[in-house]
């Protein structure tokens, strides 16, 4: 796993992209535009601390910020076609590093894996913005 994790955060790097903000990048791309606020409750950190990482993805061309049309006060987030082309080639750098380190496992226990996976993504596309519990 260290060996995996080396590799991927060597790709990432190779983009300017640190893993908290991979993670942003992936939140925004799988729900869309998003306030600054639900950045921060999502990734469990201080709406200054995901500012930070915002404004860094924002230098770097891969996310893009607007004012909320309804409600000037709030910030909206989204990726650009920069970030989206970023975080395709992360994703399938991350799908070969996984299917290189699952080529030797049985095929049952890896059903087994990608179901309770897909039960938690359920679970957790289900759960509140807010809620952390």
């Amino acid at each position: 796993m260290r060996m995996r994790g080396s590799i991927f955060r060597k790709a990432m790097g190779e983009h300017g992209v640190t893993g908290p903000q991979f993670f942003l990048m992936k939140m925004v791309g799988a729900h869309g535009e998003l306030s600054v606020t639900q950045v921060s409750d999502m990734m469990m950190v201080a709406a200054p601390t995901a500012s930070r990482m915002i404004d860094g993805l924002c230098e770097k061309g891969m996310l893009s910020r607007r004012k909320d049309p309804g409600n000037r006060r709030v910030t909206l987030v989204s990726l650009t076609s920069e970030g989206e082309r970023i975080m395709r080639r992360l994703w399938d750098q991350q799908k070969y590093e996984f299917m290189r380190l699952t080529s030797d496992e049985d095929a049952e226990k890896l059903a087994g894996l990608v179901d309770f996976l897909e039960e938690l993504a359920g679970r957790l596309s289900r759960a509140p913005a807010g809620d952390k519990g």
